[in-house]
């Protein structure tokens, strides 16, 4: 399995590129896609999906460039009018070489947003790691007040907390659960959820001030 992080410098933003047997998949790509295809190359990696964890409102996303240059399908969350790539469905999964990607929709940060549990089937069909997005941090949460005051509260306590720790219980205890962004003021919140679920391994991904 080729697991590569890619960080874009001045922006809280990681975005990964994931293969195996000649095949990868990209998750939340930057507008300059040329370091996907460049670690394809070097990987001999062809790249064949583009998932988007959720719609991102500080920076640009290179869905769009980087499925032009690879003609990579690209996948999103629902409930959207996206106007390009195609929506996907909670439990959907997808194969590149040995390794299973299943989307799960874990709604919280915003609506649409989406998770992504990995396997490696050559070893088992248990996940390895799940790729939360800006769903959940390690000493975080993601925010949950883009929608207004008045539907912020319903996010939180129907979605993101009990959402999350359903869907997080569901990965085995002992796995990795890769977080992406900075640490501030909703750390119980996260903290709570992960101890509730079991998950004894985090993985922090810290990328800007």
């Amino acid at each position: 399995m080729i697991f590569e992080r890619i960080k874009s410098v001045g922006l809280a933003h990681n975005s990964y590129l994931i293969g195996s047997d000649g095949e990868a998949a990209v998750i939340d790509p930057r507008r300059d896609c040329d370091v996907y295809i460049e670690l394809g190359e070097r990987e001999e990696q062809r790249i064949r999906y583009v998932f988007e964890t959720h719609r991102n409102e500080d920076y640009v996303i290179g869905s769009g460039e980087l499925s032009n240059l690879t003609e990579a399908e690209v996948f999103h969350g629902p409930g959207l009018d996206w106007r390009y790539g195609s929506t996907l469905h909670d439990g959907e999964a997808f194969r590149i070489g040995s390794l299973e990607i299943t989307a799960l929709h874990t709604p919280g940060h915003t609506d649409e947003s989406m998770s992504y549990a990995l396997a490696d089937l050559s070893s088992g069909e248990d996940a390895v790691m799940v790729s939360a997005g800006d769903a959940l941090f390690v000493g975080d949460a993601g925010r949950t007040d883009f929608y207004g005051h008045a539907e912020s509260g319903g996010l939180v306590g129907a979605l993101c907390v009990g959402h999350l720790e359903s869907r997080l219980s569901e990965v085995p205890r002992e796995r990795l659960i890769i977080v992406v962004c900075n640490g501030c003021h909703r750390a119980s919140l996260a903290a709570s959820i992960l101890l509730r679920v079991g998950t004894r391994i985090y993985a922090a991904v810290f990328s800007g001030a």
